[in-house]
């Protein structure tokens, strides 16, 4: 790997952990409103995007076997009821 690639790598793997941390300490103070871009905010959008972000969370939990499947990710993703299942922390926090 050469040090352009490997540079990329590092930036890009910071990012989604700096992204992960930040989504779970905003979803653990129950702020998780702040997350999503003022352009978005708006009741509807709100509820549907924190729906989103907790689904992603329940997606990256530490431990695999906690984790949704896909066919049951597809099924919150399509739902419009409430995600019963609070997320724990990410593996990458």
């Amino acid at each position: 790997m050469n040090l352009k690639r490997h540079l990329a790598f590092l930036v890009h793997h910071h990012l989604i952990r700096s992204c992960f941390s930040q989504a779970w300490a905003l979803f653990v103070a129950a702020f998780l409103p702040e997350f999503i871009d003022p352009m978005l905010h708006g009741e509807p959008q709100n509820a549907e995007i924190t729906r989103w972000v907790q689904i992603a969370l329940l997606c990256v939990q530490e431990d695999p076997e906690e984790r949704p499947s896909m066919s049951d990710v597809l099924l919150m993703l399509s739902s419009e009821n409430n995600i019963q299942e609070q997320p724990k922390r990410p593996a990458y926090y």
